[in-house]
């Protein structure tokens, strides 16, 4: 019996293995590749900030210092109550290409951060949108060569994995994890596949082309959605638009979360919304990391010869595919070896998350709080 269980985990995660390898075949290595010299479509950059005090400067430039010939840059000041509101009129003064909206009261209805890039959108005058987040700081090169892989790949949509700066080797270590568990979650090599449900968008960095936007009925459609970037990204493949996936470790960077506290709760947003509010899902995702990832490594402690053997294989590659991942996502081999602990942290998060969305009845967003049943509203 525990030699057929061995063998069975042994399977199933080196088909999890394969499926990593043909994920990270599939992302492109985009701060290698160089660009074509063509007629570039205008492209509006449209930012949802909310006291972003701390990094809406370092951000802002790095999107004004873009080696892009035509482009604007939107950012909407969503009722901030710090500095960002002074910060980007300072900027405005120097940099006449910055437009910035302010928004005062959130309308009815809607989650501010969806309600903010809404408004950025239908200001916005070009060809292409690109939604982004106030503390993302871009390579100058990165609009170019993300619009020419785009329109070498007649994609409507394209987003990107960015590189996340984190102050301590525990948050690093546990990035990777994330990582890890978001490419299962969205399938990287099945994006691409027209025929295939697997889809993606990322905060820190959705490209779409604009008409295609309005045809899904752009932020609107997802008004409610904590996860609006994955969701917009469900839309357009729905709607059966070419969508590409990159990895975009050398091209953007974001400050994740500066402690280990600070990232608990900043996950407590979305952690339900991402498995569409379900308990069934709920209940399979715990079932599924502590059965593939953590029940090898209580194996060794009761399995012998062959099935001992298997066992070993099992925890070997379980390591491996952690610092295969961790190295692909930017980060150190050693990060990678945390993954099995990794694991359990992450399914702390997670679950930390949900029980808290269900004893609320409902999440807490930048200070606003947001009901449980008015957020299940918005099915996509």
């Amino acid at each position: 019996m525990l030699f057929a269980l061995s063998l069975l985990l042994l399977l199933l995660i080196s088909g999890l293995g394969v499926e990593l390898l043909r994920s990270e075949n599939h992302l492109l290595d985009l701060g290698a590749r160089g660009y074509q010299e063509r007629e570039w479509p205008s492209i509006s950059i449209v930012v949802a900030a909310r006291n972003e005090q701390e990094s809406i400067e370092k951000a802002t430039l790095s999107l004004l210092q873009q080696e892009y010939p035509d482009y604007e840059l939107i950012v909407v000041n969503d009722r901030s109550t710090d500095r960002t509101g002074e910060i980007l009129g300072n900027l405005q003064q120097s940099h006449s290409e910055l437009k910035s909206i302010t928004i005062e009261e959130l309308p009815a209805g809607w989650l501010g951060k969806c309600n903010a890039l809404h408004q950025g959108a239908k200001a916005a005058t070009s060809d292409w949108l690109l939604f982004t987040d106030a503390d993302v700081s871009m390579r100058p090169d990165t609009l170019k060569v993300t619009i020419d892989y785009s329109l070498a790949e007649k994609a409507d949509h394209m987003t990107m994995a960015p590189q996340c700066e984190m102050p301590s080797w525990l948050l690093r270590a546990f990035v990777a994890t994330f990582a890890f568990f978001f490419k299962l979650h969205v399938k990287p090599s099945q994006i691409s596949n027209p025929r295939s449900k697997a889809h993606v968008g990322i905060g820190a960095f959705n490209l779409v082309r604009r008409d295609v936007y309005s045809a899904v009925g752009g932020h609107e459609a997802i008004r409610l959605r904590p996860d609006d970037d994955l969701k917009l990204g469900k839309l357009l493949k729905s709607k059966g638009y070419h969508q590409r996936f990159a990895n975009g470790v050398g091209l953007i960077s974001v400050p994740w979360y500066r402690s280990i506290g600070e990232m608990t709760r900043g996950l407590e947003k979305n952690s339900f919304a991402g498995i569409d509010y379900s308990i069934s899902k709920w209940i399979a995702s715990n079932a599924m990391v502590l059965t593939l990832f953590v029940l090898p490594f209580l194996l060794l402690l009761v399995t012998h010869g062959w099935s001992f053997g298997v066992t070993v294989a099992s925890c070997a590659l379980i390591l491996l595919m952690g610092v295969f991942n961790s190295v692909k996502s930017g980060y150190r081999l050693d990060h990678g070896l945390f993954f099995p602990i990794g694991c359990l942290l992450f399914l702390f998060v997670f679950n930390r998350a949900i029980i808290l969305t269900f004893w609320r009845k409902g999440i807490v967003w930048r200070n606003c709080f947001y009901g449980l049943d008015e957020l299940k509203k918005n099915v996509v």
